[in-house]
């Protein structure tokens, strides 16, 4: 945990790579996921699956990401993602 930004955690969100890192804003505002995930259209998405070193563990991460409920994931490649109110 960190105070900067009014409060950031440091999620271990492995699969891409085994010690892969994201980071979530306490109050829910964005996750910046780095290459865990990946904008798809409307949807949030597992990252260039065919370059994750454990698919299994990429998909569990990106499940764990969407649990935290934040507006927005910042995807390093591929764009901002917002949650719809309605998720």
């Amino acid at each position: 945990m960190f105070d900067w930004g009014g409060g950031c955690e440091i999620l271990l969100t492995p699969g891409h790579t085994p010690g892969h890192l994201s980071i979530r804003a306490l109050d829910g505002s964005f996750c910046v996921t780095g290459d865990a995930a990946v904008r798809e259209g409307t949807d949030l998405a597992v990252a260039n699956p065919g370059f994750c070193l454990d698919l299994d563990e990429a998909e569990k991460s990106l499940a764990m990401l969407r649990r935290c409920c934040c507006k927005q994931y910042i995807c390093c490649h591929g764009g901002i993602w917002h949650r719809q109110m309605s998720e």
